[in-house]
């Protein structure tokens, strides 16, 4: 070991203070440094203080306005981050950055809710439509038909023959289409 140490050109004590501490160097750099890209505390309330006072601007043009007034100096993503940490990443936020329910409100119970979807099908060289209605809670095809044409009176037959379907204890279902009116 010391021949290979000569030829390293290490010294016995490096060696033995390096095996001591799992091949590390006992030096401040092996402490845990804050980053340049970390924000203090003074900087993330001043981020969210100055986009309260400006709700109608997004987070890039905020992070300028923020550099050319003095208030902080942070890239958009970093302003974006907080912002979005903080509940205020958009301008349809809540102004209080509480968080309101969004998107499709999913069937609690069968037939409460029933999708209409049509697709086209190609057979030998005609096109066929198909009009399927799926129930919103299970997923399941109600009732389909393919049709040589897709028209609203095609639709709304289809849907006829899906209600027909239909078990009386259970209330009308509300119809969702993605596209038009039936």
């Amino acid at each position: 070991m010391c021949e290979s140490l000569k030829v390293l050109g290490l010294s016995k004590a490096t060696f033995y203070r390096w095996a001591k501490n799992g091949g590390k160097l006992e030096m401040a750099n092996n402490r845990r440094m804050p980053k340049s890209h970390w924000l203090l505390p003074w900087e993330k309330e001043a981020i969210t203080a100055y986009k309260r006072k400006h709700p109608e601007v997004g987070y890039r043009r905020l992070a300028y306005m923020m550099l050319d007034e003095g208030v902080v100096a942070v890239t958009p993503s970093s302003v974006y981050r907080v912002l979005k940490e903080a509940g205020l990443s958009s301008k349809w936020t809540p102004a209080g950055g509480g968080t309101s329910r969004q998107g499709f409100e999913q069937p609690i119970r069968p037939h409460e809710q029933w999708h209409t979807d049509i697709a086209y099908l190609n057979i030998l060289g005609t096109y066929y439509f198909f009009i399927g209605v799926l129930d919103g809670y299970s997923r399941a095809i109600v009732h389909h038909e393919v049709r040589t044409d897709m028209t609203t009176l095609d639709v709304q037959v289809v849907i006829e023959r899906a209600l027909e379907k239909l078990p009386e204890e259970a209330p009308r279902p509300r119809i969702i289409t993605d596209n038009g009116g039936v």
